[in-house]
């Protein structure tokens, strides 16, 4: 297994991005197509999720999440401090009284790379009473760079940063497309509702005239068992329409409370390409576990291996005096180190020059720290703990593998199922149309009813009605391999 997996979740991330940036893309359709030709299911997902308070606060808080990230990648900035210093005013002996200050300024540059750069100037000020003064400045520019040559790799901190991006955007981006199901679901099922509804309508009708022709005919007669046999089915297939009207009223109230928009019945519903393969490298839920793995075996790593530090340095500094009465002198020091430190030890060594008095005094200085490394039980069992955890995420890791793979195979038999189910439907449709063709000829030629010629027609309506169904149903399985691929 991979190492380290942050350049391919690198890569992983930013094809994520571009996908997200397609589900996002739906939300900026235009509102004037929309009202120019057909509406399409596309058309009424795309207004709701333009209206929906629901995509509105995702949306808010993702871009809150980007900002955050940015405030946090944000390159350190250049640091100014300006000190007055302490200002002090004294008696000293023989009747001396003095004044005194030393402000300074510092800036500092830091880097990323664990450098800093710092420019300091500071000033001491003496006025005496007698009219003497003492005045000093001194420039001071120093550098600063570690470098780490541990025995071990630890970037858990990066790895744990890009996971929480990765889960930030994944969470994102599949409550999309629940939103998304839940409208094309939210379609189906009004569209399901509404041709219950003219079936029942078309029954209740029916029975009405059914029972006013027997009761003329003298077929049934008033208040007899038969009349009360079929004054019982007419009042119950009309609760039953009451129902079904008191369910459509329902569906469409809470349609346009979740989504912010009045329900409208859209005229087509695009092909959903329904295709998908297990990838090698898995999804998100995949990557995520296998950054786990990775952070468990950095730390065994860290608590294993050997930390050392490489510390440069550079410092230059001049000081300027002028005192009452005496000319400007100058001294300046400039010096370069180095330390090296473990665990338990620290050597450095120091070398630089002094200018005095028109003179250069160089020195060198070596200094060091040992101390014996103690093993105790208590690192010994953390060590051992750090170890179990490793075990532990690689059967995370695996296991979300084999669940990858599952899901994959069970969304595979969703589809295979479906298929399946529209194949047989259109099979019926094909035959349904066919009668229907049939049936005006004959009630065109005074073979048939009207009623014969209506359930032919109510037929096929059924299955176009039903047709935009599966098809609605099939771009359910189309989102829902998009979520399982993130």
């Amino acid at each position: 297994m991979k190492m380290l997996p942050l350049g391919g979740a690198k890569l992983y991330f930013s094809s994520m991005g571009r996908k997200i940036r397609r589900v996002i893309s739906t939300l900026v359709l235009s509102a004037v197509v929309l009202s120019t030709h057909a509406l399409s299911t596309d058309d009424l997902v795309q207004k709701a999720m333009e209206n929906s308070t629901t995509v509105r606060t995702l949306n808010i808080n993702r871009e809150n999440t980007l900002l955050n990230r940015q405030i946090s990648d944000v390159d350190p900035t250049l640091s100014v401090t300006v000190s007055s210093g302490s200002l002090t005013i004294s008696k000293e002996e023989m009747g001396k009284s003095i004044f005194y200050m030393n402000p300074y300024a510092v800036v500092t540059l830091p880097e990323k790379n664990d450098s800093t750069l710092s420019f300091k100037l500071s000033n001491v000020t003496r006025l005496y009473k007698s009219g003497d003064s003492y005045l000093s400045f001194t420039p001071d520019v120093t550098y600063s760079k570690t470098i780490k040559l541990d025995s071990y790799i630890d970037t858990r901190e990066d790895i744990t940063k890009l996971s929480s991006q990765i889960s930030q955007d994944i969470s994102y981006q599949k409550s999309l497309i629940q939103f998304q199901n839940g409208v094309l679901q939210s379609i189906a099922s009004i569209m399901q509702t509404e041709m219950s509804i003219k079936s029942s309508r078309i029954s209740y009708e029916r029975m009405v005239k059914d029972r006013e022709t027997a009761l003329v005919s003298g077929d049934i007669t008033p208040d007899s068992l038969k009349d009360l046999q079929s004054r019982m089915r007419l009042d119950s297939t009309r609760v039953a329409l009451e129902t079904l009207e008191k369910r459509y009223a329902d569906l469409l109230k809470s349609f346009k409370e979740n989504y912010g928009v009045d329900y409208e019945r859209p005229d087509s519903v695009r092909d959903a390409v329904l295709s998908i393969e297990a990838l090698e490298s898995g999804n998100s839920t995949v990557l995520l576990s296998d950054m786990s793995l990775q952070i468990a075996r950095q730390a065994v790593d860290v608590a294993s291996g050997t930390s050392t530090k490489l510390q440069l340095g550079a410092n230059t500094n001049m000081t300027m005096v002028q005192t009452s009465g005496n000319d400007l002198t100058t001294s300046a020091n400039g010096s370069v180190s180095g330390t090296i430190s473990g665990s338990n030890y620290s050597v450095g060594a120091e070398a630089g020059t002094d200018y005095r008095s028109d003179e250069f005094f160089p020195y060198i200085t070596i200094k060091g720290t040992w101390s014996n490394k103690k093993t105790t039980q208590t690192e010994a069992l953390t060590l051992q703990s750090l170890q179990n955890k490793v075990v532990l995420a690689q059967i995370d890791y695996d296991n979300a593998v084999m669940g990858y793979k599952n899901d994959v195979a069970s969304l595979k038999a969703d589809i295979s199922s479906h298929q399946s189910d529209v194949s047989q439907f259109e099979v019926s449709a094909n035959y349904n149309r066919q009668i229907l063709e049939r049936t005006q000829q004959m009630y065109d030629k005074g073979i048939v009813t009207a009623r014969e010629l209506e359930d032919a027609r109510l037929n096929v309506e059924k299955d176009e009605n039903q047709a935009m169904i599966y098809r609605i149903n099939a771009l359910v399985l189309e989102n829902r391999i998009a979520a399982l691929q993130l």
